[in-house]
This record gives structure tokens, C-alpha cells and sequence, in this order.
């Protein structure tokens, strides 16, 4: 009875202790009044109309925009509606495709591995799948009948060729060449419905050619797919299960995976296909493989959903450091290495180098956009960015296809973010 007794008052002390620290914590990305951190009623007014606009001109259907500033929330509004038939209102808890920004997810488990020293930079991609040890070069290719010849690789791919696109991997959708001879392969190079691992999908990569030697040119492509892969065969995890207890559990991002139930399926925004959009879209397009099909394919680089709050967690963390409230997911140092362009003198566009997980602007532009914001943007229209100099992260999620506003969409946004919060 004493021991019964001394246990219930044991867990009566440490109850109370718990609310009291709780209490008395710091709040994580709190709500503020956004005149307080220099954004005006007239200047939110100018954001307003600015994505109010994609919608009215049927480029959109709706849109969640998110500003916070210091962590603290200074702005977020669902714009529009979350179905094609404009029949539900958009909602701050609405979910998104990701698409591609799923790579600074997926690079940040990489950073995470190089941290515990699992891993390095240097290590060679055959290391982890000895297939791309052997991988070929393309050398010539015939337009009328697809031919091509290949010559060796030259050096090998490293993690940091995959973490900053460098390997020659490219996405066949946008690359001609590779589009003409990759479907010869059978891999998957996004999302799937199918019955697809990584284990079984990535290996087949390597029978295909690369578009370049590694390191010779900046080629967008499937490269963090296969560092998900990496991160599998390192951590002994499943990629779902690693982002949930080492990104997504610390940041509690409660919403943000790679599949949805049928609980929250209805949550899911349908993807607008702009006018004129072919509605019998080829298989990379499938819209409904966050809800449907075997749900067994994690692709890093472009399959994870989730809502606005959920991905501001992951940008605030990476904007303070890799660290957010009392959750630390990465040193300061490594967060460092990822805003530092890793690219020497290659390009994305004028001004703009890559580092890891994102871009990373090395000179102003004429709209004020500061050296450092580092971020990237999704396919299906999704856009972040952290700025650096402002102490800030910008969010626009949409879900569209075939938008010919896309960079007039996300850019005209950021300018008018960055030049009212500066003025």
C-alpha cells in the first residue's frame, strides 16, 4: 500500500512539474500583430490583390500565403477555394502536394547522417549502390531514331554531385534527350501509385546514361531520390519512418507525409488545371497518389504533402539554425554548409547558386531580393523561401497545372513581401 501510494504521489510531482514547464516555455511561432514587424495594412492589401488576381484570372484556384517574421506569425490568409468545382472554401489546414519541396526534407535527413558521421559529402554514390558504379556517360544521340552512344564515366558521383544536382541525373520530362530514352528503363522518377520501393526503383537508374560527367553542369533532376535511398540503407529505416522520428515528431509536423489517410484525404487540395490544360494527363501526373494505390513509394525528392504550418516549422528550424523551440534537428554549422552555394561557378540563373537543399541568391536583383534567401519551389506550383537578412520565411502554397503566371505568380509574391517588410 506505501509503495501504491509514494508511486501515485511520484506521478502526482511530476505532472505538476510538467504543466508548470510547459507554462512556462518559450511559444514557437506564435502570432503577431504584423504592423509590429513591418508589414502594414496597406502593404498586406498589395499582397492580397496580387494572389487575388491569379485566382480571378483562372490561373489558380486558391492559395494559402504564410509570413513569419523573428518566429513569430505577422501573416496567413486561405485564399479561394480547395476544389476544382469551387465549391469548398481554402482553408489555413488544407493539405498540399509538396512535389519538389520535399528535396530540403530529404537533404536535411542527409545532413542530419553527415552530422553522426554516417556519412560524407565525399562518399561515392557506388558505395551505397555499387550498380552506379559502372553508370555511362551520354556521348552522341540520333533525334530520328533515339540511338545514342555512351563513353565511361569519368569520376565518380559523390553525395555532394546528388545533394547539389551536379551528377548528370536529369528529370526526363525536362530533358529532351533523356526523355526520348529513359522510358526504356521502367524506374519512376516522382510520385507512383505503383507497387515500388526505392529498393527495387533507384538500382534501375544506373542502367541508364547521365546527361553530363559529374560536376560539370547544374542538371535538375532525380538526385535526391536516390539520396533517400542513401538515407534507407544508412539509418536502416524506412524514409517515411526516418522523417517522422528524426524531422517531423521533433518539429511537430503532424500533417506532413508522404500518404494520407482516408481521415484526411478530404483535407487534400485538388490540383486546378489551368484553361487549355489536357485533363488525360500521362502518368506522372497522377494527382491522387497521395490517397490512392499501394503507397508504398517514398520519393524524397517530390513526394511528401502536408499544410502551410507544417512547412513553416521545417523553414523556421532551418531559418534559426536547425534549431526551433526545444527541438534541435541540425548544428549551426551544418545549416551553414546548406546556405553557402555549393556549386563553384555554375548557374541556375543570373545571381543565383545552389547549395544544399536549395538555391541561394549571391547578389541582389533589381527587386531587392537579399543575398542568402535560400529556398525552392514545387512543381505543382508550392513555393518557400527563407530571407536571411529579414529574419523571415515567405510561404505560397497553390496546387496547378499548366499555370503560364507560374514565376509571375511566386515571384511577384516574394517582391512584394520582401519590399514592404524593407520599406
Amino acid at each position: 500500500m506505501r509503495a501504491i501510494t509514494a508511486l501515485l504521489i511520484l506521478a502526482l510531482i511530476i505532472s505538476c512539474a510538467s504543466r508548470s514547464d510547459s507554462k512556462d516555455s518559450k511559444p514557437v511561432l506564435s502570432i503577431a500583430d504584423p504592423l509590429e514587424y513591418g508589414l502594414d495594412q496597406e502593404e498586406i492589401d498589395q499582397i492580397e490583390e496580387h494572389v487575388q488576381w491569379a485566382i480571378d484570372s483562372a490561373f489558380i484556384s486558391g492559395a494559402v500565403a504564410l509570413i513569419a517574421r523573428e518566429d513569430k506569425i505577422i501573416y496567413q490568409r486561405a485564399f479561394g477555394f480547395s476544389d476544382r468545382e469551387k465549391s469548398k472554401a481554402m482553408s489555413l489546414d488544407n493539405i498540399f502536394r509538396f512535389a519538389s519541396m520535399s528535396k530540403p526534407i530529404t537533404s536535411t535527413a542527409v545532413m542530419q547522417l553527415i552530422e553522426q558521421g554516417k556519412l560524407s559529402t565525399d562518399d561515392p554514390l557506388s558505395k551505397f549502390i555499387p550498380a552506379f558504379a559502372d553508370v555511362e556517360v551520354l556521348e552522341t544521340f540520333n533525334e530520328k531514331d533515339s540511338t545514342f552512344s555512351t563513353v565511361p564515366i569519368e569520376r565518380e558521383i559523390t553525395v555532394h554531385h546528388l545533394l547539389t544536382h551536379t551528377s548528370g541525373i536529369p528529370y526526363s520530362v525536362f530533358h529532351p534527350v533523356a526523355g526520348a530514352i529513359y522510358p526504356q528503363y521502367d524506374f519512376v522518377e516522382a510520385w507512383t501509385k505503383d507497387k515500388r520501393t526505392l529498393e527495387t526503383n533507384i538500382p534501375k537508374q544506373a542502367k541508364a546514361p547521365l546527361m553530363h560527367q559529374p560536376g560539370e553542369a547544374w542538371t535538375y533532376g532525380t538526385n535526391i531520390d536516390v539520396l533517400g535511398y542513401i538515407v534507407e540503407k544508412v539509418s536502416g529505416m524506412p524514409l517515411n519512418q526516418y522523417f517522422e522520428e528524426n524531422i517531423f515528431r521533433p518539429l511537430d509536423m503532424h500533417d506532413t507525409g508522404f500518404y494520407l489517410s482516408d481521415e484526411n484525404a478530404e483535407r487534400l487540395v485538388d490540383v486546378w488545371l489551368t484553361p487549355k490544360a489536357d485533363e488525360n494527363l500521362p502518368d506522372l501526373f497522377v494527382t491522387d497518389y497521395p490517397i490512392s494505390g499501394a503507397k508504398t513509394y517514398f520519393a524524397g525528392g517530390a513526394g511528401l504533402v502536408g499544410t502551410a504550418s507544417d512547412y513553416l516549422k521545417f523553414a523556421s528550424a532551418i531559418l534559426n539554425k536547425g534549431t526551433l523551440g526545444e527541438a534541435q534537428i541540425l548544428k549551426t554549422a551544418t545549416v551553414d554548409r546548406m546556405f553557402a552555394n555549393q556549386i563553384d561557378t555554375l548557374r541556375l540563373d543570373e545571381g543565383i547558386g545552389f547549395g544544399y537543399g536549395g538555391e541561394v541568391r549571391l547578389t541582389e536583383n533589381e527587386d531587392g531580393i537579399n543575398i542568402g534567401q535560400w529556398g525552392w519551389d514545387g512543381y505543382w506550383q508550392t513555393y518557400f523561401r527563407i530571407d536571411t537578412q529579414n529574419d523571415m520565411v515567405m510561404i505560397l502554397l497553390t496546387n496547378a497545372f499548366n499555370n503560364p503566371k507560374w514565376d509571375e505568380i511566386l515571384g511577384g509574391f516574394e517582391m512584394k513581401v520582401v519590399q514592404a517588410i524593407e520599406d
